[in-house]
């Protein structure tokens, strides 16, 4: 009788034992996917880090932008107020009257009287894209250089995860997402095309070429660029790869503010094609960028750009 008691004594026992360390270990399997789960979350919180406040550091590079227009009257002043709207801590715009004959030279100058951060060059004639960009180019303050069309195919929206990536490689590439959406489907195919072209005749893999990336000026004064109208970026591209920089690609929303545009114009794709053929019999007798350029940073201190009060969208509508 006894034993027989002492019997059920152990058996309930042994099941307590059993459903306590049950318990427990279920207990430490919840806290280790809740503590994996939380791991998860902080680590794609480090690597997406926040970008207003990325952008707000004293430590954020400064930046060049070069805008230049032709006679985009209609689109010049929108285009600079999101511009000087920028939640940016330092940066200039510099406008490039590529000799409109409008009133978009008249409009620029009136921008830049009211607003410190901004200068403009003008061009006596229109001398095509790549050569404004040049000249916008010699005139820049900063380390950083980016290119932005006067008839807002960029918005503003979409450079924050731009300036975002500066610094983590030699150049930023931005590249259309919507780029089917915001053109025709000619001119779709014509890009696309392009783009394949490029990528099948220097061995490269970018999504796109015309996406107006973010530079390092020093490695800019180190090439020859030889290219006046929109074939210029594709050389800047393959030539600075071609050196051994490194590059990110981000992908931006675009939007088209005019309806004709000037990539159609049969002297802008007579430059694309002849561009082409120059990189082609060039990039075997290319020099390269030296490797000690690419690997210096700029030490010298960040030229100081008077600051301009927070502009309000009123401010520039009357010009």
């Amino acid at each position: 009788m006894i034993w027989a008691r002492m019997a059920a004594v152990l058996e309930w026992y042994g099941v307590f034992i059993l459903l306590f360390f049950f318990a427990i270990n279920t207990y430490y399997l919840v806290l280790t996917v809740a503590g994996f789960w939380r791991t998860l979350r902080v680590f794609k919180e480090v690597r997406r880090p926040d970008q207003r406040r990325l952008l707000r550091s004293p430590l954020t590079p400064p930046i060049s932008v070069l805008a230049p227009a032709f006679n985009e009257e209609a689109n010049v002043v929108d285009n600079v107020r999101s511009l000087l709207m920028l939640d940016y801590p330092l940066f200039e715009v510099i406008l490039v009257n590529d000799g409109s004959t409008d009133r978009t030279g008249e409009i620029m100058d009136r921008l830049a009287a009211r607003h410190p951060k901004t200068r403009v060059i003008h061009n006596e004639r229109n001398l095509r894209f790549g050569n404004a960009y040049q000249r916008g180019l010699r005139q820049a303050r900063f380390d950083y250089v980016m290119l932005l069309c006067g008839d807002g195919g960029l918005p503003a929206s979409s450079l924050p995860p731009i300036f975002e990536k500066i610094g983590a490689a030699d150049i930023v590439v931005p590249w259309i997402v919507n780029l089917k959406e915001i053109k025709t489907r000619s001119r779709y195919l014509l890009s696309r095309a392009y783009t394949g072209l490029l990528n099948l005749l220097f061995g490269l893999r970018l999504h796109y070429y015309n996406g107006l990336p973010v530079h390092r000026r020093d490695l800019l004064q180190a090439i020859s660029i030889t290219s006046g109208g929109f074939g210029f970026q594709a050389e800047i591209l393959v030539k600075l790869i071609k050196s051994g920089c490194t590059y990110v690609e981000v992908g931006v929303n675009g939007a088209e503010e005019t309806n004709v545009s000037a990539a159609l114009r049969f002297r802008n794709w007579l430059s694309v094609g002849r561009t082409i053929a120059h990189l082609v019999k060039e990039i075997v007798r290319f020099k390269p960028v030296p490797p000690e350029v690419i690997a210096r940073k700029s030490a010298s201190p960040h030229p100081q750009v008077p600051p301009s009060p927070k502009v309000k969208p009123s401010e520039l509508i009357d010009c």
